[in-house]
């Protein structure tokens, strides 16, 4: 480690939590733009390796370095909560289009994005309880024979004791 490398570390404070020097605090803010350590090192006056160090080894650099990619994604997410009306309305009238490939596209991006279209699920049951609560998952039945009727109302085979009602 050299001795500008060695000048960037983090000292402790007054409490000993460990403050970041201003190079660390400049690092992250490259990082955060999706500079490459090299690049890093470059332009605060350290190593790679230092960068590298920081990054991997230094428990306070690491946990601001969370902190604020966290901070910026839920900003992202709140950005893009804000979209979402105008996103279902352009879907709306995408759905309402003239253009079969577009009302086709918008289709199909809907259901993807419920889970409809193109879902693998590795849990089968799991999944059958979540779109089908009321339903019985049985493995050994082919879904290509399920009586949609009691899978969509429940009305299917249950455990509990009911009335037989009269069938006409």
């Amino acid at each position: 480690m050299t001795l500008r490398d060695k000048r960037a570390e983090t000292e402790p404070d007054a409490t000993g939590q460990q403050e970041l020097s201003l190079a660390q605090q400049r690092a992250i803010e490259l990082l955060l733009l999706g500079y490459r350590d090299a690049e890093v090192a470059a332009a605060v006056g350290v190593t790679r390796q230092t960068v590298c160090n920081w990054r991997n080894h230094n428990e306070a650099f690491q946990a601001e370095l969370i902190r604020r990619r966290l901070e910026l994604w839920e900003a992202a997410k709140e950005e893009l909560r804000g979209l979402v009306e105008k996103a279902i309305k352009v879907f709306r009238e995408a759905l309402s289009s003239e253009d079969q490939k577009l009302r086709l596209g918008a289709a199909v991006h809907v259901l993807k994005c419920v889970g409809l279209y193109g879902h693998k699920s590795l849990d089968p049951e799991a999944e059958a309880a979540f779109w089908f609560p009321k339903a019985k998952y049985k493995p050994e039945v082919n879904p290509e024979e399920w009586d949609l009727s009691d899978i969509l109302f429940g009305e299917g085979e249950d455990d509990t004791e009911t009335e037989e009602s009269p069938k006409s």
